[in-house]
């Protein structure tokens, strides 16, 4: 078995546990991947690992995810892991598309303005929703898993299934709306940027350019220790 650690705190104390434990420490094809740390942490782990198990330990209060291990716990976490005392649950994940370009969320997907003074003028499309334009400051496309994150504090409800759109800071004023199959989006005016959780990278968007929304066909894993 092998396990890599993801953490911008104390790896060594994790390192250490994880060695200690007779479990080889990785980053080359991991069996798991522990995420040391809060909710940032998980998605980075998941961005770099995808789709490996992951086993969220908190470090930050901010740790929503985390079960209830921790790292006072952790030896008795990695003895059931060896004994395969455990189950996957597995997270839908979200995907925006431009043209080639793809990004992947776990939590969500945003389009928002490039500007922060300026807003953003697109068209939104799905299923028997139909807004012609749209003004404000983009739009969260969520996951179960990030609707208690950014979708939340939004002012939404958060859910059990599927993809839903909530409208951030828009007029119009708009109830979630579920993505059926796909979403699609157009940028109408004024630039604009495609990201997904808390990933440096983005995708620019200009005038003219159109994104499709949909569920992704990746779906992240956890593992839940019995």
């Amino acid at each position: 078995m092998r396990i890599w650690i993801e953490s911008p705190y104390d790896f060594a104390k994790i390192e250490r546990m994880v060695r200690k434990s007779g479990i080889k420490v990785s980053r080359t094809r991991p069996d798991f991947v522990i995420a040391y740390g809060g909710d940032g942490t998980i998605l980075i782990a998941e961005r770099k690992y995808p789709g490996v198990p992951k086993i969220p330990i908190p470090k930050s209060r901010i740790c929503g995810k985390c079960f209830n291990y921790s790292a006072g716990n952790l030896p008795l976490v990695l003895e059931k892991l060896k004994k395969k005392e455990y189950t996957i649950q597995k997270e839908t994940k979200v995907e925006g598309i431009y043209r080639n370009k793809k990004i992947i969320g776990l939590n969500e997907i945003q389009i928002r303005n490039r500007k922060p003074n300026v807003a953003l003028r697109f068209s939104l499309k799905s299923g028997s929703v139909n807004y012609k334009m749209v003004i404000g400051d983009g739009l969260v496309a969520s996951t179960p898993y990030g609707s208690t994150a950014y979708y939340r504090a939004m002012g939404y409800d958060p859910f059990a299934h599927g993809i839903r759109i909530g409208l951030n800071n828009c007029m119009p004023k708009s109830e979630p709306i579920e993505i059926r199959k796909i979403a699609k989006v157009k940028i109408l005016r004024e630039e604009g940027v495609l990201l997904a959780d808390n990933n440096d990278k983005f995708i620019s968007l200009e005038p003219g350019s159109v994104v499709t929304i949909r569920q992704s066909k990746e779906k992240a894993r956890f593992a839940k220790i019995l």
